[in-house]
Parts: structure tokens; sequence; C-alpha cells
């Protein structure tokens, strides 16, 4: 399955009302380049402890933007078209499916949720992640992984608010350190 084949609602793009803020979310290609990369790079500026996200690099976005080995990034746009959020959908660790039992066919993992300072404490990743879910169910999925750093409060938060279930913990190249999440869907 491959999600750059993925169906959605208006050509890859759906509307959500998060209070008083409207998010189209979108599939994001190769032209959102340059906005997601500076999106990741302010918000790694913001964080107190950088462990707890990933580092974005150039050869690592051009891989998820290339949309190859069933990996795609969507974007959350406010009513200005300005990014507010980026959130991928990717194969998750074969470790993690070895570990959780999982069939890897029916499993896909919902990345961190990568929101500008000015938007957090809004909702606005749980929403976002609902979203995604649907669109992985749509497509056939049947597992949901997510992976989110322990003293992340909000984001483990957020995956259990949205029905996951805290499975185990993992190191990921020796020091990114992960609770790992999954929901049947």
């Amino acid at each position: 399955m491959s999600l750059s084949d993925f169906s959605y609602t208006n050509k890859n793009e759906k509307f959500v009302i998060i209070g008083s803020i409207n998010m189209q979310i979108k599939k994001l290609d190769k032209s959102h380049f340059e906005d997601i990369f500076l999106l990741f790079k302010e918000t790694e500026g913001y964080l107190e402890n950088h462990l707890s996200l990933f580092p974005c690099t150039r050869e690592w976005l051009q891989s998820m933007l290339a949309a190859e080995n069933g990996k795609a990034l969507y974007g959350a746009f406010s009513d200005n078209n300005e990014l507010m959020a980026v959130q991928g959908l990717s194969p998750t660790m074969k470790k993690v499916i070895e570990l959780l039992k999982l069939n890897e066919q029916e499993t896909i993992e919902i990345g961190s949720s990568v929101v500008l300072p000015k938007f957090r404490g809004k909702g606005l990743s749980a929403e976002f992640s609902k979203e995604l879910i649907k669109i992985a169910k749509l497509n056939g999925y049947k597992n949901i992984i997510a992976k989110a750093y322990p003293d992340n409060i909000a984001s483990n938060k957020t995956l259990l608010s949205l029905g996951m279930e805290l499975k185990t913990k993992v190191t990921i190249q020796e020091i990114y350190i992960r609770y790992v999440y999954c929901l049947k869907i």
C-alpha cells in the first residue's frame, strides 16, 4: 500500500475548525520544501530538550516528500495559508512491528506533530492526528503506531486521548528514547 496514492476529501485537502482556528489539511509535496524546513528549524530552536525531536535534515525531508516507501507528509494550514504544523505517515520500524507482533502491511506510523510555537496548546496536534488516523483507515490500515519522547507530557496525553495504548519503550539511534503507542482501527 502506498501513501502516495491516498484518497482523501477534496483532492487531499480537508477543512477542520478548532476553536477559533480554521485548519486546512493538505498532502505536502516538493513545492512545500522550504516552508517545512523552516517550520522544523523554528520549532527546534524553541525546544528546551532537543532530544524530544529528531533533527530535520534536508536529505530526510527530501526522502519524505519523494513519497517513496509509503511515506507521506501532511500539513495544517491556517486561513492565511501559513503552514502551522507538519505530520507524517510512514512505515514504522521493523523492530517495533516485531516487538508488538503486528502485520507490517496493515501497520502505519503517525509521526510526531511539529507545530509552530504560536499555535501550540490549542488542540491542533490532536485534531491533526485524528484526521491522519481517518486517512490511514480509509486506505486499509488496521494498526496505527506513534512514538513520543517520555518527558513530552503534551504529546503523551494527546496520544492517550486518541485512544492509543502505551505498549513499550524503545531507544532509537542510541540516544532517542521513545514510548511506543498502538491503536487498532
